[in-house]
C-alpha cells in the first residue's frame, strides 16, 4: 500500500494536487483494425447517465507538497502476512521501520533472516547517504 517516509507531530505530509482531464489516447480495437474513440464519445458513454451532467474523466496530479514540518519518526509499513519477507526489505531499503506477521515459523525465519541482512545494507546505504537533518 502506502506508507510515508517519515511523520511529522500533524501527520504525514500531504501532497498538494490538481484534478486534471485524462487525455484519451488509448487505441482500442474492433474487429480487426484499431481506431481511437471520439473524446465526446467517450464523455458521453462514461459514467452515470441519470445525472443530466455531462462526465469528465478525471486524475489527480501532484503540484506540490504541504510546507515542511519537522519529522519525528519514520513511517511503519504493516505486513500482516509477511511470509517470506519480501515487503520487509523493500520496507528497510526505503527506510521505513516495518511490522510483519507470520504464522509459520518456517517462513518466519527466512524472513527475519532476510530482515537481518536488509538492516545490514540499509545501515551501509545510510553511512553513505544520510538524510538531511529535518526543519
Amino acid at each position: 500500500m502506502t506508507c510515508p517516509l517519515e511523520v511529522t507531530t500533524q501527520g504525514p505530509k500531504r501532497r498538494i494536487v490538481e484534478m486534471v482531464p485524462y487525455e484519451e489516447t488509448r487505441q482500442f480495437s474492433r474487429g480487426v483494425g484499431k481506431y481511437t474513440k471520439p473524446e465526446e464519445e467517450t464523455r458521453t458513454k462514461s459514467g452515470r447517465q441519470d445525472t443530466g451532467r455531462q462526465y469528465l474523466p478525471r486524475k489527480p496530479v501532484t503540484v506540490g507538497w504541504e510546507p515542511d514540518l519537522p519529522a519525528i519518526r519514520r513511517g511503519i509499513v504493516l505486513d500482516p502476512f509477511c511470509g517470506s519477507g519480501s515487503t520487509v526489505e523493500v520496507a528497510l531499503k526505503l527506510r521505513r521501520d516495518f511490522i510483519g506477521i507470520e504464522l509459520y515459523e518456517n517462513y518466519a525465519q527466512i524472513a527475519e533472516d532476510r530482515c537481518h541482512q536488509a538492516q545490514l545494507l540499509r545501515g551501509e546505504y545510510e553511512a553513505k547517504n544520510p538524510m538531511k537533518p529535518a526543519g
